[in-house]
């Protein structure tokens, strides 16, 4: 397995994996599009290193979740609903407000219909979870 940060971003350009012109926040390697998710490659690689002596995980759980807070314009309006449910706590309500902004802006600008379906349906998830169901 490739060590170096070159070696694991070519890895994932021969698998058919996009290198984006974002930068990841943690290591400041670019960002890739691998299988429709955006990820850092070069992070997620050294988490799967570090969890081949601990327990197995799903890829999705291992993965670190991008940081929104700086896409979000100050004065979003929060969205709430009449059957709030306490499960979600204040902190992941947030974050799941904003991944929603940040997917309808991203929705806006999709030329392709099955790329758009797919955000709108991640949209839709997010929905459900806020509202509980």
């Amino acid at each position: 397995m490739p060590s170096n940060p070159e070696d694991i971003m070519a890895e994932y350009l021969l698998k058919g994996g996009k290198m984006l012109d974002k930068t990841c926040p943690s290591c400041g390697s670019p960002l890739f599009l691998v299988k429709g998710e955006t990820m850092c490659v070069v992070c997620n690689k050294a988490q799967e290193e570090a969890q081949t002596d601990t327990k197995k995980v799903a890829p999705e759980s291992g993965q670190k979740l991008p940081d929104f807070s700086e896409s979000a314009p100050e004065d979003y309006a929060e969205v709430v609903y009449a059957d709030d449910e306490p499960e979600v706590s204040d902190d992941l309500r947030g974050e799941i407000e904003k991944t929603m902004i940040h997917f309808c802006k991203k929705a806006r600008k999709e030329s392709k219909p099955k790329d758009c379906l797919m955000i709108m349906e991640c949209i839709r998830i997010a929905d459900d979870v806020l509202k509980g169901r």
